[in-house]
């Protein structure tokens, strides 16, 4: 197994745990809720930072697969030239929006990494660091695909 695949499961595995954990967390908050009138205070907070972790490793993981959902009704009308030169057009476009994330999620996540949670004993920068971690993940993995579709084109050696 070379090491792309050992990091895509490593993300998989990530959020596949991060989900569990969110549904048997709400489960037991629900049994301590409901049945001994104790609920579990954390657990909305701790739902939402990992909900924001298996979106924006989730966001990664869809664009190393490509699975985002795309829209081609128009893009099929143009030669596969043009195609090609559309999807590294919109590569480099969609690259240039996540890197201005990155650079800004990653400062204010460090302007947060002094301050709490409300409910846990975290620093609130784990809320905000899976948006400069996932965008710069993306931003790899559509560079992969760029280079691999100028690469099959002929254009690299």
């Amino acid at each position: 197994m070379d090491g792309e695949k050992k990091r895509l499961n490593l993300i998989e595995w990530l959020v596949s745990i991060f989900l569990i954990t969110i549904v048997l967390v709400n489960f037991f908050n629900v049994i301590g809720r409901y049945l001994f009138h104790k609920p579990i205070f954390w657990s909305d907070q701790i739902s939402t930072l990992l909900l924001v972790w298996i979106v924006f490793l989730g966001s990664a993981l869809a664009t190393a697969s490509k699975s985002h959902m795309v829209i081609d009704f128009f893009f099929n009308k143009f030669s596969v030239t043009w195609q090609k030169v559309l999807l590294v057009i919109g590569g480099i476009l969609v690259n240039l929006a996540l890197l201005y994330i990155t650079i800004y999620s990653a400062n204010v996540t460090w302007i947060l990494k002094d301050q709490e949670l409300a409910s846990l004993p975290f620093s609130r920068a784990w809320s905000f660091a899976p948006i400069p971690i996932g965008c710069a993940l993306m931003i790899y993995y559509i560079t992969v695909n760029i280079i691999s579709n100028l690469r099959k084109a002929g254009e690299l050696s």
